[in-house]
């Protein structure tokens, strides 16, 4: 039952804590049921903002009010207004107190059970969610990491790295799950994110190579201060802004991979092996595209990346 339109909703707030199991109780079935007051419970259906009342009073609700245990909504709000019995209890009144005006039902509409957290009214996963997630503040690199161009796992291995969520020796260590913190890409000093991306001689000559690729000539920073400079050159949509977040996420996925391979199959690459493996994965993601805008700085690129003049499109390809 609502004022606006005689919709019993169903309030769910952030306050509230709701597993699957409980939510699979509110998601309406159909938008509109074929009820009246007469078929909803006083006291165990949520049709009260203060939520079921029996679950919220208990039995003093029930005890004190002068209804029966199977009353019904309508043995108190009705056409006519209210019908409240007279009584001092402290839950009653409680319930009286914060029951809106507008709480009558319409005569000429059905009642309807609403998800109150969309406009329509229907249930979504999405609002679901929304509702008891905690939201965070977007970090500045997120459009480098997240990009619909992206590779998944490329940018979930960058994303780990970037929060110092990856499994590296120097955490290992603290753990007590290994002994060395040796960094087995240049055997010369201790393995942690920073290390790894880009202070090791390994990987940041690797990186180097990667960026000239890219037409960047400046010196390798580690990571966080390489985000902060993309964060404010790269961050856009574009060709050559693509090109470089894709390669920022291979060069972290492989460096990553190159390490894991040492360490538990026994085999290794050398630097030249390792970019290569990182130019032909983002050369073959980029030979998929057809739709790059024809400029003489992606007519670059495209050289540069040795890619088909067809990621142009048909009509400009020459």
């Amino acid at each position: 039952m609502s004022g606006s339109g005689g919709g019993v909703k169903i309030v769910l707030t952030k306050k509230r804590v709701f597993t699957w199991k409980n939510w699979k109780s509110y998601i309406p079935k159909s938008t509109n049921f074929p009820l009246t007051t007469k078929s909803f419970s006083f006291d165990f259906y949520n049709w009260h903002p203060l939520g079921a009342l029996y679950q919220r009073f208990g039995e003093a609700v029930v005890t004190n009010r002068g209804l029966a245990l199977r009353a019904k909504v309508s043995s108190i709000v009705g056409q006519g207004g209210r019908n409240w019995p007279r009584q001092r209890n402290r839950a009653v009144l409680n319930i009286i107190r914060n029951t809106p005006d507008t709480f009558l039902p319409t005569v000429s509409e059905c009642d309807k059970v609403a998800w109150t957290l969309t406009a329509d009214g229907s249930f979504s996963v999405k609002s679901a969610w929304e509702a008891c997630r905690h939201r965070s503040p977007i970090q500045p690199w997120h459009p480098l990491v997240w990009f619909s161009q992206g590779v998944p796992r490329w940018s979930f291995i960058e994303w780990l790295a970037i929060l110092g969520r990856l499994s590296t020796r120097d955490r290992l260590v603290s753990w007590g799950v290994t002994a060395s913190s040796q960094c087995v890409l240049c055997l010369n000093g201790m393995e942690s994110h920073n290390h790894l991306f880009f202070e090791c001689d390994f990987s940041a000559a690797t990186w180097g190579q990667i960026m000239i690729r890219n037409g960047i000539c400046m010196a390798v920073v580690p990571l966080s201060q390489e985000l902060e400079w993309a964060g404010q050159n790269r961050a856009g949509k574009g060709f050559r802004n693509y090109i470089y977040k894709l390669s920022l996420a291979a060069s972290v996925y492989f460096l990553w991979g190159e390490r894991n391979s040492r360490i538990f199959q026994g085999s290794s690459k050398g630097i030249p092996e390792v970019v290569h493996a990182i130019f032909d994965a983002i050369r073959a993601r980029l030979s998929s595209w057809t739709t790059v805008k024809f400029t003489a700085q992606n007519r670059g690129l495209c050289d540069d990346w040795l890619l088909d003049s067809r990621i142009f499109g048909i009509n400009t390809c020459r």
